[in-house]
């Protein structure tokens, strides 16, 4: 029964049957006493591995790689084999709380574990032993794991190709799993930590702008979250309603009961009048700031005529209106691409192309 409140429960029912039930995500690379990201994840494990899956992808380069003739993102699989590790066999009784951490000399994830072994796993005499059946049998149904065992050499073979390192398994109490990364991903890292920064100064995204202009009106934080589409309440708490109630772009309707179930939140007149001005320069500040890794990526495939599916398939996106509204439209009005079609915007035909500068060898 535990296992399927752990899958399926929702999360107030999980954290009365484990009040413990923990998982810390952290990204630690300049602030190295604290963190520089953080998610404090209680929830479902079809969630909680989801949402370390983003933080991942947020925090960790994606080399370019092909086997064969097509393109596989190494990072996605290491992620999945280390996050479906880390709550497949997890040991959950145990109140010491899951980790995935990321610093800038390696990554790392620990967990509560019922030994049946002590020390470094050797691969060549490696004997996997399930650990949580119904958990991994459900994992297994849904394509998040292989069959036991298998996982672990696929491990060793792409963290070999990300970081040139084999990893390291630790059979103790507490379950380690260590990568050191290269020099190479840590100039990588670098450069995503410093976009990271310039994105997170930028003061409101367009999902906030919609949420200021949605709370013109006073509004409760469950209609703001249905409106977002959200539905992890601390997320939403840590993430948006307390950096805009911060920064006074949001109010509290009940000020002196701010727990109260019939408190609202009203944008203020200067988060209204700002709005506007401050999208503006977010969106240049995106776009002016360092090219990210993937749009470097997507400017090297433009440079012969592309079209909008070819290079959503290239980045691996599914929803177009995400890709239209942060990366394509952001390109073209600054003349980073241009399109082969400009009179027909809309054309099917439509292709788009890197317009390098002169200087752009």
């Amino acid at each position: 029964m535990t296992a399927g409140i752990l899958l399926f429960g929702k999360d107030e029912t999980i954290l009365s049957v484990l009040p413990h039930h923990k998982t810390d995500a952290i990204m630690r690379r300049v602030d190295v006493d604290r963190y520089d990201d953080r998610d404090d994840i209680r929830t479902n494990l079809l969630d909680t591995y989801d949402r370390l899956v983003a933080f991942g992808e947020k925090h960790l380069d994606d080399p370019f790689h092909l086997e064969g003739m097509q393109r596989i993102s190494i990072r996605s699989h290491i992620l999945r084999e280390i996050i479906g590790n880390l709550i497949i066999h997890r040991e959950y009784s145990n109140p010491f709380p899951a980790k995935f951490v990321i610093e800038r000399n390696g990554l790392f994830t620990e967990n509560g574990n019922k030994p049946h072994g002590h020390g470094p796993i050797d691969l060549r005499l490696f004997s996997p032993f399930p650990k949580n059946p119904v958990i991994a049998r459900v994992f297994k149904e849904i394509g998040l794991a292989d069959e036991l065992g298998s996982g672990v050499r696929k491990l060793f073979r792409y963290c070999k190709l990300y970081s040139g390192r084999d990893p390291e398994l630790i059979e103790n109490d507490v379950f380690r799993f260590i990568l050191p990364l290269s020099e190479e991903n840590q100039a990588s890292l670098d450069k995503t930590t410093a976009q990271g920064a310039t994105q997170v100064t930028a003061q409101v995204t367009a999902q906030v702008e919609r949420l200021l202009d949605f709370c013109l009106i006073p509004r409760s934080r469950e209609e703001m979250m249905a409106f977002l589409g959200l539905t992890h309440r601390e997320h939403f708490r840590r993430e948006i309603l307390q950096p805009l109630l911060k920064k006074e772009l949001l109010s509290t309707t009940i000020p002196d009961k701010p727990t109260s179930p019939k408190q609202r939140y009203l944008s203020t007149p200067g988060g209204a009048e700002q709005t506007e001005d401050r999208v503006v320069d977010q969106v240049t500040a995106q776009v002016t700031a360092q090219v990210t890794a993937q749009v470097e990526r997507l400017l090297d495939f433009c440079r012969k005529s592309r079209s909008r599916e070819e290079m959503m398939a290239f980045l691996g996106l599914a929803h177009r209106e995400h890709f239209r509204r942060e990366i394509l439209q952001p390109l073209l009005e600054k003349g980073v691409l241009t399109m082969t079609m400009p009179d027909k915007p809309t054309s099917p035909e439509q292709r788009y192309l890197y317009n390098r500068p002169a200087t752009d060898v």
